[in-house]
């Protein structure tokens, strides 16, 4: 076990992507090796995301004025390269776009897409914590419905029709396309990790939160917090 958050297996599945705190308690970005060896600092800032090559990696980082801004940086490390203002980004499969968490300018959250090669920043709907899936055709994202509760919903890049999948957070898409793994609460509303195929019911899968798949999709790794 290590401690971190929001963890991200990479392509090749060799390592995985964790936000941790240094000693000073400045949030970081480091990349653990699964075969041993202590995490590596890669860059200061947390929500990182893989392009699927590899190579690169987004991530989100605050400025001196508390305003988040979406990066991306070599995955070896290097010199951080800012794209535009916002949160928790994703890349599309093919690399042309990033999906990110915004707020207008009234501070309302929404989703939005940046596109590498223009730089264009498009709304697609009010949420957050996008999650684009493998076919690059439809974006998972989070939505608080009008009771307050975190709902899981899918939007269609192609038609922009938006359809519910279940209540929860942190969805991620498993490498074929076929199911979601989230987190959301037992009966005791504790967290739990779970998965659902978009249309059926939702399986429990452990206790913890933040999944993420194996990139064969054969097992899951995630955040438990030690009692």
């Amino acid at each position: 076990m290590v401690e971190g958050n929001d963890p991200q297996w990479s392509p090749d599945g060799n390592s995985v992507l964790l936000t941790a705190d240094d000693e000073e308690g400045v949030e970081g970005i480091y990349r653990l090796e699964l075969d041993g060896g202590e995490p590596t600092f890669i860059t200061t800032g947390g929500n990182p995301s893989w392009s699927a090559d590899g190579a690169t990696i987004a991530f989100s980082l605050e400025d001196e004025g508390g305003v988040s801004g979406v990066y991306t940086i070599p995955a070896e490390g290097g010199e951080p390269t800012f794209l535009t203002d916002g949160d928790e980004p994703v890349f599309a499969p093919d690399g042309a776009m990033i999906a990110f968490s915004g707020q207008d300018q009234g501070g309302n959250p929404g989703v939005y897409t940046f596109e590498v090669a223009s730089e264009a920043v498009t709304l697609l709907s009010p949420g957050n914590e996008p999650s684009w899936s493998p076919d690059g055709s439809t974006i998972a994202f989070v939505r608080e419905n009008s009771e307050g509760d975190s709902e899981i919903q899918l939007f269609d890049l192609a038609s922009a029709e938006i359809t519910f999948v279940t209540g929860g957070d942190d969805p991620v898409w498993s490498p074929d396309g076929s199911t979601l793994a989230f987190s959301g609460e037992d009966t005791a509303e504790l967290p739990i990790v779970a998965t659902v195929a978009p249309g059926s019911t939702p399986t429990e899968v452990t206790s913890g939160e933040e999944p993420s798949w194996s990139p064969d999709g054969s097992e899951l790794i995630f955040v438990r917090t030690p009692e």
